[in-house]
C-alpha cells in the first residue's frame, strides 16, 4: 500500500484503492496507466520500444483482470512520447501504443505526449487522479 514506482522500463506495477502510481522521468518511452474506475484498480507500465507495446499490454490488463477489473471499464492515460535530437522514436512509440489501444478497445481518456521534455506521471487510484510534472509545470489529464 502507497506509492508504487516504475522503476525499469517494461516493468509493470498494479495496485488497488489505496495506492498512487508514479511512473518517472518519461522521456521518448511512453508512460501507461490503466485504471478501472469502478473497480479502483490501476497498472502502470513504461513502453521505450515499439515492438513490446502488445506484450507489455497484454501482461498490464491480465494483472488488471486478477484484481477483479473488467476490459469494458478500463481507461488509459499516457505521458511521454518525447522527441529528442532530431529523432522521431518518441513519436513512433506514442503512435504505437494509441493504435494498440484502440485494437484492445481500450479508451484513451488522458495523454500528454511529445514535445521535448522528460515527465512524471502520478495516478491516485481512489480517485483516478491523474497529473503529469515537467519542468514546464504541473497538469491534470
Amino acid at each position: 500500500m502507497g506509492m508504487l514506482e516504475v522503476d525499469a522500463p517494461g516493468k509493470v506495477v498494479v495496485g488497488g484503492v489505496a495506492d498512487t502510481i508514479k511512473i518517472p522521468n518519461i522521456t521518448a518511452g511512453v508512460g501507461l496507466l490503466f485504471f478501472d474506475q469502478a473497480k479502483k484498480v490501476g497498472t502502470g507500465s513504461v513502453i521505450v520500444l515499439p515492438p513490446v507495446v502488445q506484450k507489455i499490454m497484454k501482461d498490464m490488463l491480465g494483472k488488471m483482470e486478477e484484481k477483479g477489473a473488467t476490459a469494458g471499464g478500463i481507461s488509459a492515460k499516457l505521458a511521454g512520447g518525447a522527441d529528442f535530437l532530431q529523432s522521431a522514436m518518441g513519436s513512433r512509440i506514442s503512435q504505437s501504443v494509441m493504435d494498440a489501444c484502440g485494437q484492445m478497445g481500450i479508451k484513451v481518456s488522458g495523454k500528454d505526449l511529445g514535445g521535448k521534455e522528460k515527465r512524471t506521471l502520478i495516478t491516485v487510484l481512489a480517485s483516478g487522479e491523474t497529473k503529469v510534472v515537467s519542468v514546464s509545470g504541473e497538469k491534470k489529464i
